[in-house]
């Protein structure tokens, strides 16, 4: 079942550095970034990790979330969202006919395979993102150590 709701204030490192994702249902509701649920109980999620078929309410599966992921990996190293319009029309513009900007451009110290992993999570068709979170786990593990350009 997807999470539906995968945005950085639903994920959380221990200190022991354990990542935990969170869902905290209410806060989305209370939220003006969160969409409310539709009559068909699919809406829900925020604006600038969903994935364009949440959007448009067609039936969500985990390739959904690794789209938010995608979204999620992207804020994290460049500092901001993907796509960056306010207001919603031109923001689910953004998600469903704009190509990201590969995070290289943004910041060249990023490593090309995991440039290309961020690209992959945010396809906007989701056959052509990776299979499961499993293939993406595969995919960041030979990147372990490329990650010191984060400290």
């Amino acid at each position: 079942m997807p999470h539906r709701d995968l945005k950085p204030g639903n994920v959380m490192v221990d200190r022991a550095g354990t990542v935990k994702v969170l869902d905290f249902g209410i806060a989305a509701v209370l939220r003006t970034d969160a969409t409310r649920l539709t009559s068909t109980g699919r809406g829900l999620g925020t604006r600038p990790c969903m994935a364009p078929e949440q959007i448009e309410n067609a039936p969500v599966s985990p390739r959904t979330d690794l789209y938010a992921l995608g979204c999620l990996v992207h804020e994290l190293l460049i500092g901001r969202r993907v796509f960056d319009a306010v207001d919603e029309i031109p923001l689910m513009y953004q998600h469903f006919s704009e190509p990201p900007v590969p995070l290289r451009n943004l910041r060249p110290d990023v490593p090309v395979e995991l440039e290309q992993l961020v690209l992959d999570l945010l396809a906007k068709d989701p056959p052509h993102r990776p299979a499961d979170a499993w293939t993406v786990h595969a995919r960041l593990l030979p990147l372990l150590n490329a990650f010191n350009f984060l400290r």
